[in-house]
């Protein structure tokens, strides 16, 4: 329960930068998903890997937010 509700949280985090939900309802694009995956680990790691594993969300936060492609719904793959 735990672990879904940290994956819930980066999720909302990513939708408030304007990552159209249908990037979040079921993820699959890698680079979603490593972003939900590192916010995770930052959040269970409150040791030494704390700050390494932010750093980490935080530039791919803005890998996505620079990126065009995450603000418009999915196209069908």
């Amino acid at each position: 329960d735990d672990i879904k509700q940290l994956a819930n949280a980066a999720k909302a985090d990513l939708s408030r930068l304007g990552v159209h939900s249908s990037y979040l309802e079921e993820p699959d694009d890698p680079l979603i998903v490593e972003a939900i995956l590192t916010y995770v680990r930052a959040k269970f790691s409150m040791d030494d890997n704390y700050d390494r594993h932010m750093a980490s969300y935080k530039m791919l936060q803005a890998d996505i937010n620079t990126s065009g492609k995450y603000k418009q719904e999915k196209a069908d793959s």
